[in-house]
């Protein structure tokens, strides 16, 4: 479903990985939440989070089994650079969720849960580093909230007659491909969004802003279907505008290496960014 593609956390064993994603000083993320929608959503993403935990532990498929301390590691310094960047009045409480389904991949839910499949990290090769922009891409969703933005632009083009519940409008972006072509433009602008945040969080937290885009490299380098419609912008096109940010992510680990996670401000909110379908 869509909503997995936007949105989507690590049991490690029997214990879940959870801090308040809260912080104060200077920050390096200026995202205020979307905070529409909350309460539905909040209601939605908890049954999201238990019926893919049911899923998995029915299969025999929940939690983690090779890389519990990479995933312990990675999520634990990209958890303490996000709560470094936001108030706690605005973040939600991050936690981490590890199966091994091998239909899924990484996704996050705006109530702060973020899952990801041991499958999806060795056949997508990610390294400490890229598996560290992975989580901050999508810890980035969660801490925006994306999903009550998207919530928010289909309900606008839904026909009048539909209810405005989260589940109705779900169904008629499920179905109906002329409202995903239209949201296409916001999708994509999210998607480059949380790229650029995903690397800046990851340099913050001090893993190799170069390494970090191994996973863009991958997916570049073995892109090769054609779509009618992308949420996604292309691989080659997200990859080369992460190169170019390079200098920057560069910068910003050296500094922390010197100042500390909240001694850096760099990335503005979006709403003070114009809506072109490619975020700059």
């Amino acid at each position: 479903m869509l909503r997995f593609v936007l949105a989507a956390a690590c049991l490690l064993g029997s214990h879940v990985l959870t801090a308040a994603a809260a912080g104060s000083g200077t920050a390096l993320l200026e995202i205020r939440p979307n905070t529409n929608w909350q309460d539905r959503l909040d209601l939605d993403d908890a049954g999201i989070a238990g019926d893919t935990v049911a899923r998995a532990r029915k299969l025999g498929l929940f939690g983690c089994r090779r890389y519990c301390a990479l995933l312990s590691d990675v999520f634990g310094k990209i958890r303490a650079s996000a709560r470094s960047q936001m108030p706690e009045s605005a973040a939600p409480v991050l936690e981490l969720i590890v199966t091994r389904l091998p239909d899924d991949a990484a996704w996050a839910l705006s109530d702060g849960h973020v899952f990801i499949s041991e499958v999806f990290i060795h056949d997508a090769h990610l390294n400490r580093d890229s598996l560290a922009f992975v989580l901050a891409h999508e810890v980035s969703h969660a801490l925006a909230r994306d999903q009550a933005d998207t919530l928010e632009l289909a309900r606008a083009m839904v026909p009048l007659g539909v209810n405005a519940s989260v589940e109705d409008i779900y169904a008629t972006m499920d179905f109906d491909l002329g409202v995903l072509i239209r949201m296409a433009p916001l999708l994509q602008d999210m998607e480059n969004e949380a790229d650029r945040n995903g690397l800046m969080l990851a340099a913050l937290a001090g893993f190799d802003p170069d390494a970090a885009l191994g996973y863009l490299r991958h997916q570049a380098r073995s892109a090769s279907r054609q779509v009618v419609m992308a949420t996604h912008p292309a691989d080659a096109a997200r990859l080369a505008r992460m190169e170019s940010m390079l200098p920057m992510a560069r910068r910003i680990r050296a500094l922390n290496a010197v100042s500390g996670l909240r001694a850096i401000r760099y990335l503005p909110d979006r709403r003070d960014l114009p809506r072109s379908g490619l975020a700059p």
